[in-house]
Order: C-alpha cells, then structure tokens, then sequence
C-alpha cells in the first residue's frame, strides 16, 4: 500500500511526531508551573550596536598576539 501512495507513510509519521511532541512538552512543563518564568531586571542581554568595540570604516580589526 505504501509503495503505492506515499502519503499513507507522511500521514502516519505526522501523527507519531505529534504525539511524541505532546508528550515533550508535558514532560517540559510540569504540572503546577503557570506560563513562563518573570522576567529578570537589569540582564545583561546584549543589544545591537551595545559591545562599544565598533570597527572604524574601511580598516581590519586588530588581531591578538599570538602568546608564543
């Protein structure tokens, strides 16, 4: 039958993930655990532009030495 329409294999591996991808995720949120955790202040994410080391046009960025 497979070998004949392909889809039936498709079909049937799609329901197998789904029901592996249910149980993941109720083995990731345990019970009693509401939405997600608080966000924390002052983290030290980093932003666009936020490192303070931008390379000035048209010029290589300085390599460290090599310690030997």
């Amino acid at each position: 039958k497979v070998a004949k329409d392909p889809s039936l294999f498709r079909a049937e591996m799609t329901k197998l993930l789904r029901a592996v991808a249910d149980v993941f995720a109720q083995d990731l949120n345990p019970p009693g655990r509401e939405g997600s955790a608080p966000a924390r202040s002052g983290g030290s994410e980093l932003r666009e532009g936020s490192d303070g080391k931008t390379p000035k046009k048209n010029q290589r960025p300085v390599e460290d030495e090599d310690p030997l």
